[in-house]
């Protein structure tokens, strides 16, 4: 791959599971954002120096299953009333009467999750002219060819 003066050479975004109301984790293996790591190609030094930049960006969150998934419940309590006037003339009963019923129900929904981005300042990286590897979170980035205004590069697994 190739990167010019103020291009990002690679974005890793990092990741947690999302919690149940135990707080494990999600039996689905949903996971909500963490945060993320930049680093951006700042150019070359007269000595031939690689100068880079690492962003460190963290996200704080409420986020679980239940904000996510949701849980609403209802509850209803329900009171019902019968008065009744009940006369006989002869075989009739005739029977007058009223009901009454009130209701009241609650509805409870699940808390608003929030996300809050926390950037961190850029931390300069500075690769010496025989310098050709920087590890990064488990990934390797090697220069290939440097010129003063781009380099070439590949990116790897760390083993």
């Amino acid at each position: 791959m190739f990167a010019g003066v103020g291009d990002t050479l690679i974005t890793i975004d990092k990741y947690r599971n999302l919690e149940n109301a135990l707080g494990k984790a999600d039996v689905f293996g949903r996971k909500t954002k963490e945060g993320r790591i930049e680093v951006r190609f700042a150019g070359m030094e007269k000595d031939g120096s690689v100068v880079l930049y690492r962003r460190d960006i963290s996200i704080l969150t409420n986020e679980t299953t239940m904000s996510r998934s949701g849980l609403y419940t209802s509850t209803t309590n329900s009171t019902d009333r019968f008065n009744a006037d009940v006369t006989t003339q002869g075989n009739v009963v005739t029977v007058k009467g009223d009901i009454k019923s009130s209701s009241n129900t609650m509805t409870s929904m699940p808390k608003e999750d929030y996300h809050v981005v926390v950037p961190e300042g850029s931390i300069p990286i500075k690769l010496s002219p025989d310098e050709r590897v920087l590890p990064i979170s488990g990934l390797l980035i090697i220069m290939e060819n440097r010129s003063k205004n781009s380099i070439q590069y590949r990116i790897q697994n760390q083993q």
